[in-house]
């Protein structure tokens, strides 16, 4: 029976390897033709690989649940649950962000739909809040979704029963499904708007600053 798990969360890792993996592709595929002045190598249908992003979301929300079985309706464990999440991605995404940010002062004719404004765009950036605009590191608008989506489920684990997780899945889902996409912009390129638009609630908000 272990063995049996083990070899289903093999399986599950495997998928979620080969998603990242399409959407690298992607984005390789996405920057050649940004900086390849015309001469690129890699086939454009790699650029369809961005729709990894949604099956990686899947994965992440099915791996939760999981991972999760016996720890619900338990404000301690839904703290433990948020703080574990974010410790994995701010350190590593802070690092990522000054190097970009670096390179944003060095050269800002590299950024052009996502260059900070003042330094309110910055902080909404290296936070990871959400805004109508992307964030420097332009990828990082994933790590938003994921970080509101930790919140959700956090408040899940905090206020639901186990066996009533499915209702409260439901439940949001039909909110968040009609809701209109927040990164919509003119600024944004097609590429971008074609993995931005996910429905969140967030589009209900105004900006954070």
């Amino acid at each position: 029976m272990i063995a049996g798990h083990k070899m289903r969360y093999a399986s599950i890792r495997t998928l979620r390897a080969l998603a990242i993996l399409t959407v690298v592709l992607g984005h390789l595929a996405l920057v050649e033709v940004k900086f390849g002045q015309g001469a690129t190598v890699l086939p454009a249908f790699l650029i369809r690989g961005l729709g990894g992003i949604d099956l990686f979301f899947i994965i992440s929300g099915l791996m939760m649940v999981i991972t999760s079985r016996g720890k619900f309706h338990s404000g301690k464990r839904a703290l433990s649950f948020i703080y574990n999440r974010l410790v994995r991605i701010y350190p590593l995404y802070w690092i990522y962000s000054f190097a970009a940010l670096a390179a944003f002062l060095i050269h800002p004719a590299w950024w052009v739909t996502n260059a900070p404004e003042n330094w309110r765009d910055l902080l909404v950036s290296f936070l990871l809040l959400p805004s109508r605009r992307l964030p420097l590191l332009n990828v990082a608008w994933m790590l938003i979704h994921l970080i509101y989506f930790y919140f959700i489920f956090a408040l899940f684990l905090w206020l639901l029963k186990e066996e009533r997780l499915p209702a409260g899945l439901t439940l949001w889902a039909c909110w968040c499904w009609p809701v209109k996409p927040i990164f919509v912009s003119a600024a944004a390129p097609a590429q971008l708007l074609t993995c931005c638009c996910i429905p969140t609630p967030w589009s209900l908000l105004p900006d954070v600053f």
